[in-house]
């Protein structure tokens, strides 16, 4: 996120806060030195949370982290890693079609393999 503010982008965050914390995007804002980041508390399968989000603000881009990705507990809970990686997705995009939005960066995974040079 620094990077983007850093280009002169800005950003709205939207989380279930299932695996996060709230205070970690304040720990952000003032790392970027503004006062707050934009946030709304929803599940990327609320199909009118995410309308919601998208009516109230213009984008350039969507930026998509909201996969889980946790393999043992994939293996354990396969639909609703389904539910929520598929569906979840499925809604997104729809909901950027809805209001014409083509531009979406999407990752898969947060694990990084081998060795950084």
């Amino acid at each position: 996120m620094l990077e983007l503010y850093n280009a002169g982008h800005s950003a709205v965050v939207v989380d279930n806060l299932s695996n996060s914390n709230p205070f970690s995007l304040g720990r952000v804002a003032k790392i970027i030195g503004v006062e707050a980041i934009p946030f709304y508390e929803v599940d990327i399968r609320d199909c009118a949370g995410i309308e919601r989000v998208f009516a109230e603000h213009k984008f350039d881009a969507c930026i998509h982290f909201a996969g889980l990705k946790v393999v043992g507990e994939s293996v354990e809970k396969p639909l609703e890693y389904y539910d929520n990686n598929i569906a979840g997705t499925l809604v997104l995009v729809e909901v950027m079609r809805n209001h014409d939005y083509k531009n979406i960066i999407f990752s898969s995974r947060a694990t990084v393999y081998g060795d950084p040079v």
